[in-house]
């Protein structure tokens, strides 16, 4: 049995948490005793992942393997390096984030507005002192139908109201013999 390096120590317990490999199979792999995994694990506390976790990393590194593959590709026929392209994804993917996080919150707060049909409005009375202060306003129909067109391209842009929803046509095939009525319905993109 070896002395296992820092290093080794690290790769083993990332096994270990896992919770895919057995005492018996790290114990083969890293080439140490049982016994060594498990007196180590306990003294540092070591937790194993569930499986939905260890599951959900999987596939996310398939995914990765995938993109990567295709990074490859593309890199080849674009002739332009593999970090190159995978930088320029990853900033669209950040900038798609960011454009996702302020529609919803911008959604929430068109929400809370359209709740109480109000808006707070910055007043000045005038007086020696020229007091500020904040009140409430109705708002008007042309606000309103402005929320209204604001949470609906926010629903666009987040995807949960596609602009073009399917529509139904249903036509009633009424052919001379009244014995063979068909409904048809059909779904039109």
């Amino acid at each position: 049995m070896a002395r296992l390096s820092k290093e080794q120590w690290e790769s083993l317990k990332a096994d270990y948490v896992t919770g895919v490999y057995t005492l018996e199979l790290l114990s083969k792999k890293y080439d140490i005793n049982k016994a060594a995994i498990s007196r180590r694990a306990k003294k540092e506390e070591w937790k194993k992942l569930t499986a939905k976790d260890t599951a959900e990393l999987v596939e996310m590194e398939k995914v990765n393997k995938s993109q990567q593959s295709k990074v490859n590709k593309i890199s080849k026929t674009t002739k332009t390096a593999p970090k190159k392209i995978k930088k320029a994804i990853s900033e669209i993917a950040d900038y798609q984030e960011y454009i996702h996080s302020l529609q919803t919150m911008a959604t929430e707060k068109i929400k809370e507005t359209l709740k109480d049909g109000t808006v707070e409005e910055i007043a000045t009375v005038s007086g020696e002192m020229g007091e500020i202060r904040v009140v409430d306003r109705k708002l008007n129909p042309r606000e309103l139908k402005s929320l209204v067109d604001a949470i609906d391209k926010a629903g666009q842009t987040l995807g949960v109201v596609p602009r073009f929803a399917p529509q139904v046509n249903i036509q009633n095939n009424n052919q001379n013999n009244q014995q063979n009525n068909t409904l048809k319905v059909e779904w039109i993109d």
